[in-house]
């Protein structure tokens, strides 16, 4: 079995489908909603999750010999490199479900344009960087080198993105994103069954079926 998405309910029930599952619900118009929950749940399981877990664990810390007590999780253990990557990767993935194609389209920015031009429709705040070059400069940088290209900083602190300062805050990149799934998933919800976003939507599925087979 090939599992398309696999997550805990609220009741801490394990709920996990296959490809073939999926392949099988978008046949019937009814499964849109239980489509949708599984279309989120398989980018925010493997791709954000972990950056919102919540640690009550305080440590006390030396920063430039002064002692202070922050959370654990958050100070030693949560990295912008590594959220940023993270990032980029739901990007790709989540741009051939808008747009419905098998695998990612052109030059690699195209896929960051299909999805920062949908954070306008849905006026999310990640519609800041539709100008820039998030593929080149961030995505290439770090999953080829683990650095940032092009004068580019990341931090976890100050305003998503700073173009003067050419800074940008990895802790809201991810809010943002996290937003931008749950508009994603509530645009299919509201959609018709026949609109372009569904016809994309089970398009891409189709591919994800016969890729696991």
């Amino acid at each position: 079995m090939t599992v398309f998405s696999s997550y805990f309910s609220q009741g801490k029930e394990l709920i996990t489908k296959s490809t073939d599952d999926l392949g099988s619900l978008i046949e019937n118009e009814s499964n849109k909603e239980e489509i949708s929950e599984l279309i989120y749940h398989r980018f925010y399981e493997r791709f954000l999750k972990i950056f919102f877990y919540d640690s009550t664990n305080k440590t006390e810390y030396q920063n430039s010999g002064v002692k202070e007590v922050n959370n654990a999780f958050h100070f030693e253990y949560k990295n912008g490199f590594l959220m940023m990557s993270s990032s980029c990767l739901l990007i790709e993935s989540i741009a051939s479900f808008i747009s419905g194609n098998d695998k990612t389209l052109g030059n690699g920015n195209e896929n960051y344009i299909v999805v920062f031009l949908k954070c306008e429709e849905y006026n999310n705040d990640l519609k800041i960087f539709k100008n820039q070059n998030i593929y080149k400069s961030i995505r290439n940088g770090l999953l080829h080198q683990g650095e940032i290209y092009d004068n580019y900083k990341i931090r976890r602190d100050g305003k998503l993105f700073d173009e003067q300062k050419r800074t940008i805050n990895a802790t809201k990149f991810v809010v943002s994103l996290k937003s931008f799934l749950d508009g994603y998933r509530n645009d299919l919800n509201d959609s018709n069954w026949d609109s372009e976003i569904w016809d994309n939507c089970r398009r891409k599925i189709r591919f994800i079926v016969k890729n696991a087979t």
